[in-house]
């Protein structure tokens, strides 16, 4: 399964998110990390602000 990590950058202060999905294949994952990052570009608070994402593949070591 698959997770999108953010990480938002503003006047020296860092928040890290996730939109709390859980995606269980790497496009769908992708698909809608996409569309979240056009949505945050759209309304950072001002043009330094900046927004990094990924898809991460979590992989449980036991089942859950």
């Amino acid at each position: 399964m698959y997770v999108i990590v953010l990480l938002m950058i503003h006047l020296g202060q860092h928040k890290i998110a996730s939109n709390q999905i859980l995606y269980t294949d790497l496009q769908s994952c992708e698909n809608n990390r996409s569309e979240l990052m056009i949505h945050l570009e759209e309304s950072k608070p001002d043009p330094n602000a900046v927004a990094l994402s990924r898809c991460v593949l979590l992989q449980p070591t036991h089942s859950l």
